[in-house]
């Protein structure tokens, strides 16, 4: 059985095919039927390269729309990967037959090479989207451009609206509005004036936003994929099979998870409202939870994400390439699992995302490393001293309570207190001695 990813409009139809295996799932060839297991380097002499591509190229072409996906890193879209000159086979039968497969291929090559985008790239297409607003009438023909070129610039867009919105008024603008045209002009602005209508990281030496803008693991994987999953999963439960996936939570021993305990109610009744840390429980204990309640390819699906999600969350690496390496066929081996079982997700940009990370990885370490969001974990600390204050100087109150949390970080390093030297543990134990303010 062949399948294909239809996008919504535009692009073409492509059958989902696989040119890795990821042991010891049984592997597949072109067509989705079981061939013999290999090693993930020799599984390509099973398969005919000429009439393939691999989970990244196709889960670039099944993200087609009108529009092209606002993604930094590269056309996220199928909608104009073709143009006229370049027609693909409306079926994968007719894809094996044509004689000119390999011409096809190469051009699906060249095509996804230029695919990639550069800093230098959305900052002349910002530029031209700023130049075109200048002209007369040219309101739906500029937001045309922010959805076909897939850039956004916060503040140029701002200051278009704006000048969108006094045109708009006519003769009723007032005498500042129309300061304000006058002053945004292309015509009165000078070549040095030009970068201030722009956002400020365009001037940054040595940023690029396109490599230095990883994909954050907790949107991407556990707020994206795993969570689409779950909750595809969990509505599809009768009544029944919910109390026995209650029952099995409770049976199941968190002894290896770190964690203190698992709420089971919580787990099967609040699913739509999980956070992160949920999520990461109900990914340790679907094999033994969830397993029996699945078909054979929604099994497979899991088995993939299972196996994929303790090299997302790897803390240390020994190895780069070996590393960089097995997390892409795991993550093509998710892929490939999917969209064989269902294209109902190829166009969520965060499945996309996700074909992005070995990359990062290979640029910045672990994901871990990059994950903005454990910076939020420091509010509690701002949190704390403001609850922990009698409103009167609440100001005042947090900056003492910082200021103590400095000191005490000073004693635990080994450093002492003036006059005298005060170690942690004499703090601790006679805290008469410590400064006042130290208290």
């Amino acid at each position: 059985m062949s399948l294909f990813m239809k996008p919504r409009s535009g692009g073409f139809d492509q059958p989902v095919t696989s040119n890795h295996v990821c042991p010891p799932r049984p592997g597949y060839d072109t067509v989705l039927q079981p061939v013999n297991q290999k090693a993930p380097q020799d599984i390509s002499s099973s398969i005919d390269e000429g009439n393939i591509l691999s989970h990244k190229r196709r889960a670039h072409l099944a993200m087609a729309d009108d529009d092209l996906d606002f993604h930094v890193q590269c056309f996220a879209s199928g909608a104009q990967f073709f143009d006229q000159t370049l027609e693909a086979p409306k079926s994968y039968s007719k894809a094996m037959e044509a004689s000119d497969s390999a011409s096809w291929k190469e051009a699906i090559d060249a095509k996804l090479s230029a695919m990639d985008r550069s800093w230098s790239g959305i900052q002349a297409d910002c530029y031209k989207i700023w130049v075109a607003s200048q002209k007369p009438r040219s309101k739906t023909s500029v937001a045309q451009m922010y959805t076909h070129l897939g850039v956004r610039d916060v503040i140029n867009k701002t200051i278009v609206d704006c000048k969108y919105d006094v045109l708009a008024k006519g003769d009723s603008a007032t005498a500042a509005e129309l300061e304000f045209l006058k002053e945004f002009s292309i015509s009165n602005l000078g070549l040095e004036d030009t970068p201030a209508v722009f956002n400020p990281f365009f001037q940054l030496s040595g940023f690029d936003g396109c490599q230095d803008t990883p994909i954050e693991i907790l949107h991407v994987f556990l707020l994206g994929v795993v969570k689409y999953l779950v909750r595809a999963f969990m509505k599809g439960l009768s009544a029944a099979q919910l109390q026995d996936v209650m029952a099995k939570y409770r049976l199941f021993d968190v002894g290896a998870l770190n964690i203190p305990s698992i709420q089971p109610q919580y787990l099967t009744k609040h699913y739509a409202n999980f956070i992160g840390k949920d999520f990461k429980i109900v990914l340790q204990a679907a094999p033994f939870v969830f397993f029996e309640y699945m078909t054979d390819d929604k099994r497979d699906v899991w088995s993939a994400l299972c196996q994929l999600a303790p090299l997302v969350f790897q803390t240390h690496i020994d190895d780069m390439e070996t590393y960089s390496a097995e997390l892409e066929v795991h993550i093509r081996s998710f892929m490939f699992y999917l969209i064989k079982r269902t294209a109902q997700w190829v166009n969520k940009p965060k499945f996309h995302g996700l074909l992005h990370l070995p990359e990062f990885c290979r640029r910045f370490g672990t994901a871990s490393s990059f994950a903005t969001e454990k910076f939020k974990g420091y509010n509690g600390v701002l949190r704390n001293s403001s609850i922990h204050s009698n409103r009167q100087s609440p100001g005042k109150d947090i900056g003492v309570t910082f200021a103590n949390y400095r000191n005490l970080r000073h004693l635990f390093s080994g450093g002492s207190s003036k006059p005298g030297a005060v170690s942690a543990e004499e703090a601790f134990t006679h805290k008469s001695q410590l400064p006042q303010g130290q208290k």
